[in-house]
This record gives C-alpha cells, sequence and structure tokens, in this order.
C-alpha cells in the first residue's frame, strides 16, 4: 500500500464522517492541494479533490486489460480523469458538473466480483464508471465531493457561476450594434439600398411599443405620424418593422402584431398605406403578391375576434395573400 493512500486511511479513520461535518468543513476537507499534471483551471476554479490509481470503464471496451488507469481531479466546475502516461496517445475525459444527472455507488470492499466504485449518470444518457482499489473507503472522498457539487444544499458554496472571473477584451454591452447589424444588410439612417427602407429612431425611448427595440426599420415613405396612427391599430402598438432584407434581391421579411379589426371588421387607411409601402420595397412590387403568414393556431385567432383582435383583412389588400 502506498503512502498516499495509507495517510488517506489514516485520515478518514481519525476524523468523523464527512457528511456529520458542517459544510464549511466538508469544503475544507476536500480542498486539496492541485498535484503535478493537474489540468489548467479557468478563472475563479479550484481544485476540491484529487485521487491517484483510479481506472475508468470504458462501456465501448469489453476486455479488463483495455480499461485505463490514471487520476481524477474533481474541482468546483468539472469532474477531469487523466490516463496514466503510456506509450498510447495520451487520454482524458472531462464531465462538466452541469451535465451529470447523478452519482451510483457499485460493489462494496467484501464483494467486489463486478468491481468496486461508481458510475456517473450524464443528462445526455452516458453511464460513465470508475473502478477504485478494494480498500477501506478508498472511493468515499470522490463520491462525496461529486454528490455535493452536483447536488448543492445551497448556492453559498463553491458554485462555479458565481465564482468564473474571466476578463474579456472588450465590453459586452457593445458586441452587438443594430445599425451596424442594419448596414450589413443594406438599410441606413440615409435610406441604404436604393432608398427603400430607413432607420427610425420612433421607438427611442420606447414610448410607442415597450417590447421592441430602440432602432428600427421601416418603409422609406413612412413617417413618425404614419407610424402612430399605426401603433394605435396594432396589439400592444407592434407596427410592421424589417426584420430581414436582402440587399440583391431586395426581399425582406416584416414583423408585426395582429391589427384591431374586431367583430365589426374596422379598417385603418394608415395601416393598409404602410402595407401598401412595404409592398413598393420590392423590386417586383408591379406584379409580386406580399404574402402574410399569421402564426396563430386557428382557434386561438378565431377566439382573439371576440377581443377586438383580428387577422389582416386581406380583402382590403389586393395585393396581399
Amino acid at each position: 500500500m502506498s503512502a498516499d493512500s495509507s495517510e488517506r486511511i489514516l485520515t478518514y479513520r481519525t476524523s468523523p464522517p464527512l457528511l456529520r461535518r458542517s459544510r464549511r468543513h466538508i469544503h475544507e476537507s476536500m480542498r486539496m492541494k492541485a498535484q503535478e499534471g493537474t489540468p489548467p483551471l479557468l478563472s475563479g476554479e479550484h481544485t476540491l479533490y484529487t485521487d491517484q490509481e483510479v481506472t475508468f470503464c470504458d462501456p465501448l471496451q469489453c476486455h479488463s486489460e483495455l480499461f485505463l488507469k490514471g487520476n481524477i481531479y474533481i474541482t468546483n466546475y468539472r469532474m477531469v480523469f487523466k490516463a496514466a502516461t503510456t506509450e498510447r496517445v495520451p487520454y482524458s475525459l472531462t464531465i462538466p458538473l452541469g451535465a451529470i444527472s447523478c452519482v451510483e455507488k457499485f460493489g462494496s470492499v467484501k464483494y467486489s466480483l463486478s468491481g468496486y466504485g461508481f458510475q456517473i449518470i450524464c443528462k445526455d444518457a452516458r453511464t460513465i464508471k470508475f473502478a477504485f482499489k478494494s480498500e477501506p473507503h478508498r472511493r468515499r472522498g470522490a463520491f462525496e465531493a461529486l454528490k455535493m457539487m452536483v447536488s448543492p444544499a445551497d448556492i453559498q458554496g463553491n458554485v462555479f457561476a458565481f465564482e468564473f472571473k474571466a476578463q474579456f477584451p472588450v465590453d459586452g454591452w457593445m458586441v452587438y450594434n443594430a445599425e451596424d447589424e442594419y448596414r450589413r444588410m443594406g438599410v441606413s439612417s440615409e435610406g441604404g439600398v436604393r432608398g427603400l427602407w430607413n432607420l427610425s429612431f420612433v421607438n427611442k425611448y420606447y414610448e410607442r411599443c415597450d417590447t421592441y427595440p430602440s432602432v428600427l426599420a421601416v418603409p422609406m415613405e413612412c413617417d413618425n405620424r404614419l407610424i402612430d396612427a399605426v401603433c394605435k391599430f396594432r396589439s400592444k402598438g407592434r407596427f410592421p418593422v424589417l426584420s430581414w432584407f436582402n440587399p440583391h434581391s431586395e426581399c425582406s421579411i416584416t414583423r408585426s402584431s395582429q391589427p384591431l379589426c374586431g367583430l365589426l371588421n374596422r379598417r385603418c387607411p394608415e395601416d393598409e398605406a404602410y402595407i401598401q409601402n412595404i409592398i413598393h420595397t420590392n423590386r417586383n412590387s408591379t406584379m409580386a403578391m406580399l404574402h402574410i403568414f399569421d402564426a396563430r393556431p386557428k382557434l386561438n385567432a378565431m377566439a382573439n375576434i371576440v377581443c377586438g383582435l383580428s387577422s389582416i383583412c386581406f380583402h382590403i389588400h389586393m395585393w396581399c395573400n
């Protein structure tokens, strides 16, 4: 028996069981110094437990001589198995703690015909087994460290999400810029390609529609007065705005909420003019049809009519389908 294993068994015999200690004492007992060969750690990641001479039981192998022996490292983010140095290509296995569904023991020290260790059942249907030497309490430290981190009693402990401290060279809030994205599609505040679509800041303070962004793309011929009228005729003020545009074919996809036609099938001249402007943004507007899709279930659409809502009045727009 190696000195490391003797020291480990002595520690377990002279100390109370880990399950009887407080959560703080459990963390302190498992926070062992990382040994040589420990995989590089992320910012905020630290090693909780390490063990040597562990056998990885690959379910794809059927002969025990093909099983891999190595070391395991349990951190507050993942479990890593690194095969011992052999003539083979170095093998390692990383299992994020968030991908683990549960951890179960198998076998015992006295009756180890089926092996002695624990198996990790992952959320992606994988079952990974690790076997240990048939020694008293040989698997206890690794098993309890995994159980504690996979199913934490609270989030005040070593939850990695609260300790990750990666530094990024750019401000995350500046990664996406709506105006740059519209320019990529050929739309700008100057009218863009052929002056079909224009950037509008009518919703800059989210007054027209609080669920729309502050920068929107609307047909070039639509001014703020027209947009205000259309907002009042659309559910929650969600008037048609550009979602996607192809600068080559000039085809576009716009999105909006349902109009407030109701049982009386009310009409809105401003809304009809707005739809006509969308049709004119296509180079084939003289002969192409504007296809309008209602994404709601049919029963929901029929029930909403009673509440004053409705789908677009197709007979009003002769170029709509």
